[in-house]
């Protein structure tokens, strides 16, 4: 009796823990489920992520970028998804390239997504050697576009859909020593030519494509009355300039060692980590218009991929609300979905504003136009260190 009693008692236990035990969606299939009883999307998901654990890696070709989020996003899918993420970087948008074709030609095929910006793709037709993202996208959340901004696919090239974007934040904002520029000290970006500021700037090397180009080509159309008076701004800044270079962590270091009060045409990247860290760096605000764009985020499925399961799985992942939400939280940035909060503790400047103005295909057609002048400008400082 003492024995059924025990059994009837266990009975009543467990059906009051299942009780208790939260129940999945219903929209969700049952794990038992066959494949054909689950929804097609789920089937194909589960394939690519099955195949793309098998083949074990995604390599990434981007240029220069910030060491702490490519480490960080390497974490994430080592834990997530078991896959290895490895970083290919290269010294510019255009180096990257150009060593990605040596290797096509020679029959290898090393990079399957390509981070690398806007511009250089325009510039440099990469077409050819890269696939549409849409074709790829298998998660109904990804192919949502109500989801991202402006209820557009994230897109610049829509509808071909070969320029995909993570983030979309203001760009090459300044970047200025606290401890040297005071609050109130510098009202406008014209201000950077004051003889006060002679030996204190340092751009980053404009001689090849990127964010050094992009806010010399803001500054000519969006702060100067004409392109003469733009011209003769920056050829008056150049002369108060002895060194320069392409590392965005290095001008960081210089302006958080006080090497140089302020530093221009930088990724936000890097400034932003600085800033988490402690270091006596910030954005300057000033009241002139500003490049919206993705930064290093912009990125690119390649043709014939190395590893085309976890290149699928890259593509479905960072237009996710789950894989953009995880991005955002590790770079400090906004995300090209409208349903995303800003991180926390992000920088109010790096918000878009009334004014500010979306890179596009235009803007990367007209790069290498500015190339040229650009390099005429700051001559004096090209071929050093």
């Amino acid at each position: 009796m003492k024995i059924k009693l025990s059994v009837v008692v266990l009975l009543i236990l467990i059906s009051g823990l299942m009780a208790c035990t939260p129940t999945a969606p219903t929209a969700a299939p049952s794990p038992t489920a066959r494949p054909e009883q689950q929804p097609a999307s789920q089937v194909q998901w589960e394939k690519v992520l099955k195949d793309a654990r098998a083949e074990g890696k995604l390599t990434i070709a981007t240029a220069g970028g910030a060491p702490g989020l490519n480490a960080a996003i390497a974490k994430y899918w080592s834990d997530k998804f078991g896959v290895e993420v490895e970083w290919l970087i290269g010294a510019s948008g255009t180096a990257v390239i150009e060593k990605i074709n040596r290797e096509r030609r020679a029959g290898i095929y090393s990079a399957d997504i390509i981070s690398i910006g806007t511009q250089p793709y325009f510039q440099l037709g990469l077409e050819p050697i890269t696939d549409p993202v849409q074709p790829m996208l298998v998660l109904a959340d990804s192919k949502d576009t109500s989801k991202f901004l402006q209820g557009k696919p994230p897109f610049v090239d829509a509808p071909d859909s070969r320029v995909a974007l993570f983030m979309l934040s203001a760009q090459s904002i300044p970047v200025i020593n606290t401890d040297m520029v005071k609050k109130g000290e510098i009202a406008s970006i014209r201000d950077f030519v004051n003889p006060k500021w002679k030996g204190k700037v340092v751009y980053r090397d404009t001689s090849v494509t990127g964010p050094g180009l992009y806010w010399y080509r803001m500054v000519l159309k969006n702060v100067f009355p004409n392109e003469a008076e733009g011209r003769a701004y920056f050829r008056e800044m150049a002369k108060g300039m002895e060194v320069t270079t392409r590392d965005v962590r290095q001008l960081t270091e210089w302006v958080a060692k006080g090497k140089f009060a302020i530093a221009l045409g930088l990724n936000m990247e890097i400034p932003l980590q600085f800033m988490q860290e402690g270091a006596p760096v910030d954005l300057l605000d000033t009241p002139e218009p500003r490049r919206l764009a993705s930064g290093l985020s912009a990125w690119h499925a390649t043709k014939n991929a190395p590893h085309p399961a976890a290149t699928q799985l890259w593509a479905n992942w960072a237009l996710s609300k789950e894989g953009l939400t995880a991005m955002s939280q590790m770079s400090g940035l906004n995300t090209v979905r409208g349903d995303i909060p800003p991180p926390a503790g992000q920088h109010p400047l790096i918000n878009p504003r009334p004014g500010d103005y979306m890179t596009d295909k235009a803007e990367a057609m007209e790069g290498l136009q500015y190339l040229k002048m650009i390099k005429e400008d700051f001559a004096p400082l090209f071929g050093q260190p």
